[in-house]
């Protein structure tokens, strides 16, 4: 291999590197749109935003996770769900 064909390879490494230094960068932007869109999307579910939100998913997870260590499959937990949501359609107040 002669120098020339070195400094060529050189050459077209280093631009490989810069083409992937720049997808790298298109990439994680899109990832951070995809984040904000995700936002979006749950922050519409739960009609809440930014710090009552974070909360609302948290407590919402800390009890499913609470229902799963008390022996519990996703499948029992929706059809809990589900069970409630038929045995008080029409109720406006709870009795505890």
């Amino acid at each position: 291999m002669s120098a020339k064909n070195l400094n060529q390879n050189i050459t077209k490494i280093s631009d490989i590197e810069e083409h992937i230094r720049a997808f790298n960068e298109r990439k994680r932007k899109l990832i951070e749109q995809n984040k904000l869109t995700v936002y979006d999307m749950i922050s519409e579910i739960y009609n809440l935003e930014n710090q009552a939100l974070v909360d609302a998913v948290t407590a919402e997870h800390q009890l499913i996770e609470k229902l799963k260590s008390s022996g519990m499959t996703y499948e029992q937990i929706d059809e809990l769900a589900d069970s409630q949501d038929t045995e008080t359609a029409g109720q406006t107040t709870f009795e505890f």
